[in-house]
């Protein structure tokens, strides 16, 4: 699966997860390594069955993201019609949305046990995207619609919410460029080691045989990731490193 005509926007920042899990698999990914759907790295990976996720925040997504089905079927035919994501193994909802307002902090909302139940995710939280897979089971579109807005007053409305924080992080688009001298400095050592360069950044890995374009690629900003192994380091040298060279 790719990504949704919901979230193909500019504005959207999304980050690469490790295959068969929730984690981020760049450091940074909430600021600097992170990208647009258009991104060649993103696609790239999405293709090959990687993982992947989407941040809070930017273009002012919010996403309810539901722990009990229980409260879920309490207040969801409250809830605004919009752009809904089933998870895989709980199949529990992502609800997406567009915060009218000052952005805002993450909000925990608990029952009267102190159970949480539903995280408000804003402001630089990751979520995971749908058709990541954890254990073969897909994270799937479960409403296939518009994504809508949102208040603070109707979050208020919805969660008997008291205290709202506002958002710590400033998000800030022009913070995801590319590191050219890094990205230079990685093709070089690779160079030096011998690696079969195909491409400007694309490179043989030697893990394993494939055809035409070399899967291991320098990123942007100067990581090397195969994206048929799934090996990630942060420059060539770590990278070189791990795989005994």
């Amino acid at each position: 699966m790719m990504i949704p005509k919901q979230l193909k926007d500019e504005r959207y920042r999304f980050y690469l997860v490790a295959n068969n899990n929730k984690i981020p698999i760049q450091k940074g990914w909430s600021t600097v390594a992170n990208y647009t759907y258009r991104n060649y790295t993103l696609i790239n990976h999405i293709r090959s069955g990687g993982n992947w996720g989407i941040i809070t925040g930017f273009n002012n997504l919010i996403i309810l993201d539901f722990d009990s089905l229980e409260f879920y079927n309490k207040v969801k035919a409250k809830l605004p019609k919009t752009f809904v994501v089933q998870t895989a193994k709980s199949k529990l909802f992502h609800y997406y949305y567009h915060f009218k307002g000052e952005p805002i902090s993450k909000i925990g909302i608990d029952d009267e046990q102190g159970k949480r139940v539903l995280d408000i995710q804003s402001n630089g939280a990751g979520i995971v995207a749908p058709g990541s897979k954890i254990d073969r089971i897909s994270y799937r579109i479960y409403k296939d619609k518009p994504i809508n807005t949102i208040t603070l007053d109707k979050l208020k409305e919805l969660f008997k919410i008291d205290e709202v924080r506002k958002a710590k992080m400033k998000l800030c688009l022009d913070k995801t460029a590319s590191n050219p001298e890094q990205v230079k400095d990685s093709i070089k050592v690779l160079k030096a080691s011998g690696l079969k360069q195909v491409r400007s950044r694309h490179f043989k890995c030697p893990r394993h045989d494939m055809m035409n374009t070399g899967n291991l690629y320098v990123m942007d900003q100067g990581e090397c990731y195969c994206f048929h192994c799934k090996k990630y380091a942060p420059n060539a040298e770590e990278w070189l490193k791990s795989y005994g060279k």
